[in-house]
């Protein structure tokens, strides 16, 4: 079967993500007399087509936009299909047919708020249907509920908000529809109000709630654009503009919040620069403690970023700034912990003896990840898995880390099902709330599960296809990291894919691969490397013959340098041992 170039060319504007794919092709399957992906794409306007094809536009705006189009003959020739979906976009996970049943029959569109939105159970039946036919939701038989995927979560809050934004277009049916149970009127009354007290309201809302007001960090971007003076880059206001707000103290608070969204979003550059204003601002305001958060923000993307020497020193400097009686459950331990255990510094193991594991999910979920660095993959599982069944109420992203850390210490011991169950959850959530360190390390470590899955397959046919999916997931990883930012995930993404080729007798990929993954692995040059990765990477190269495995490594720091700096370190670790004492 021949693939239309047209095919790979929408690929390659989604970033291959799997679920706006399937949106697509349900909808490609579904239109009278199409039988091309091209072909379904010129039934629309010029204007939509050209931007479903833009490649200077975000791939998480693309990927809406193709979905837009996927989805528009729903919004308009079924439109109560579509409004039960909104409906079903209203509950921030799972719910039971027969309680949407009531909704949509007779509890919150009833006669008393106007006509039902179907005046019977069939009608409702044929609805759901429509929207699983068309891989909008999920339904489950066996529990009898109905879900809906991050990604579709967002595009249609996204499209309320429209509503939101000029409701006199809209009809009485649809404003039922979008103001929901409650939290449909606490979007609208966010988006009438001035640029103001939206920021205040932001600022005052959790990850979650943002991502309530706004459907994802993608729209917190757009709306944080907003609220900078006008003039120069308008989609990057933040590089040389300040926020419009009189007050220092809340320029220094838009700032911030900016940072973080473009952080969030991958976007490190800006951010970093973003992080360094806000500390500024706010020490020009005497708030030391936000400037610190600042200082605490910029290193945590030193350390997934590669930068292993700046982030120590950085961390190292802080816990000698520290009191010994706080030092065992200060987070600069773990993270230094964290950044000892990259690099398998021999005082790791001493660190995670010392520091207080236990204090909550966070400082668990930590440990397991040091854990995991030193390959220590049991006991890294334990350590999340005590984690998950705290009852501690967390932010969204942390639950996607915790899942990241289960998925990737059940695949390293073996448990597959496991494994594939809880990344592709945290690889999912991840993309739609934009969240995309987590959805990297989740495709990374689905890359090399697909393989290592494959050396216990005794049938050749279903070793293939887990080796097809293997190489489509390294894929999906390229485009979305494709300048290797995250050295870790990118490490381990690229030693899977190296093994995958030599799996299907492609020497010439594995070398390329297995280079690639050496070379990000020691980006930031002996010793402070990511040591696992780069083991496994030369082991694999000298097991094929490559000769890039003899490439000369040069030293982050002369002989002086680094004897300095790891006294620097023997100190503060002896420092916390020290304050261990004291809190015994």
């Amino acid at each position: 079967m021949v693939v239309e170039e047209f095919v790979y060319r929408f690929l390659d504007l989604v970033g291959y993500h799997p679920h706006a794919i399937v949106v697509v092709a349900a909808s490609l399957a579904n239109a009278p007399d199409t039988r091309s992906l091209k072909q379904w794409f010129e039934h629309f306007d010029v204007e939509q087509k050209v931007r479903c094809t833009d490649r200077d536009a975000l791939k998480t705006s693309l990927r809406h936009r193709w979905i837009d189009l996927a989805t528009h003959d729903l919004k308009k020739a079924q439109h109560k299909a579509w409004l039960l979906l909104v409906e079903i976009a209203h509950h921030a996970s799972a719910v039971q047919i027969a309680t949407l049943r009531d909704i949509a029959i007779r509890d919150a569109l009833n006669a008393e708020k106007g006509r039902p939105l179907f005046e019977n159970g069939d009608l409702f039946d044929e609805a759901l249907a429509l929207l699983e036919d068309r891989r909008l939701v999920g339904v489950s038989n066996s529990s009898q509920e109905v879900d809906i995927h991050p990604i579709i979560r967002t595009h249609v809050r996204q499209w309320a908000f429209g509503v939101f934004r000029n409701p006199a277009a809209a009809d009485e049916e649809t404003l039922r529809a979008v103001r929901g149970d409650g939290a449909g009127e606490l979007v609208q009354r966010f988006w009438a109000s001035d640029i103001e007290q939206q920021f205040e309201t932001l600022k005052a809302a959790d990850p979650e709630q943002r991502d309530q007001l706004l459907g994802g960090q993608s729209m917190l971007r757009q709306k944080l654009a907003d609220m900078y003076q006008h003039g120069g880059d308008k989609a990057r206001p933040w590089m040389t503009r300040l926020p419009k707000f009189s007050h220092r103290r809340v320029q220094a608070d838009c700032v911030y919040l900016t940072a973080n969204a473009l952080m969030m979003n991958g976007d490190w550059d800006d951010s970093r620069y973003l992080f360094r204003a806000a500390m500024e601002l706010y020490e020009l305001c005497g708030d030391k403690a936000s400037a610190s958060e600042c200082m605490w923000s910029m290193n945590w993307q030193l350390i997934y970023g590669g930068d292993l020497l700046e982030s120590e020193r950085t961390v190292a400097g802080r816990l000698l700034q520290r009191d010994l009686g706080h030092l065992r459950t200060d987070r600069n331990c773990f993270w230094l912990t964290l950044l000892l255990g990259v690099r398998k510094h021999p005082l790791t193991q001493r660190l995670l003896t010392t520091v207080k594991a236990d204090v909550d999910r966070w400082t668990l979920q930590a440990a397991s990840e040091t854990g995991y660095y030193l390959e220590e993959y049991n006991a890294s599982r334990l350590q999340i898995l005590e984690a998950i069944r705290r009852d501690e109420r967390i932010e969204r992203r942390q639950e996607l880390w915790e899942w990241v850390s289960l998925g990737l210490a059940e695949m390293r011991v073996r448990r597959f099902e496991q494994a594939f169950e809880s990344l592709g959850r945290a690889q999912s959530s991840g993309i739609g709330l934009g969240y995309e360190i987590i959805t990297l390390f989740a495709v990374a470590g689905l890359t090399e599960a697909l393989f290592e899955s494959t050396l216990e397959e005794a049938n050749a046919s279903y070793s293939a296809d887990f080796l097809s999916r293997g190489i489509s997931a390294h894929n999906q990883y390229r485009n979305l990291d494709a300048q290797d930012r995250y050295q870790i995930p990118a490490t381990d993404a690229h030693i899977a894919a190296a093994k995958i080729y030599e799996a299907l007798g492609q020497r010439e990929g594995a070398i390329t691969w297995g280079c690639r993954a050496l070379k990000v692995a020691r980006r930031s040059s002996e010793p402070f490397v990511y040591a696992s990765g780069e083991r496994r990477a030369i082991e694999f190269l000298q097991s094929i013959g490559a000769d890039c495995v003899h490439t000369e490594v040069r030293s982050a720091l002369n002989a002086i340098e680094l004897m300095e700096h790891e006294q620097l370190i023997s100190t503060v670790v002896s420092r916390i041992e020290e304050g261990d004492h004291a809190d015994r």
